[in-house]
């Protein structure tokens, strides 16, 4: 059994994943793409953000 920070963990690399495949799809948001900018360049992401929050949403809808 994977531990909660093991799952979170995770949870957050797919959801980069998710991030990399909509952007190469030509699907993210401008706001999408600014996140994935901001992860490049500082290594967090801003996990308050609206963008985030929403993005989140978009992936546990999807069938990535």
């Amino acid at each position: 059994m994977q531990k909660d920070s093991e799952k979170v963990t995770y949870m957050f690399s797919n959801l980069i994943g998710f991030l990399e495949t909509i952007i190469i799809e030509g699907t993210a948001s401008q706001e999408e793409n600014t996140l994935y900018e901001d992860y490049k360049l500082f290594g967090t992401i801003d996990k308050q953000s609206y963008t985030y929050k929403n993005l989140v949403h978009k992936y546990l809808k999807s069938d990535y």
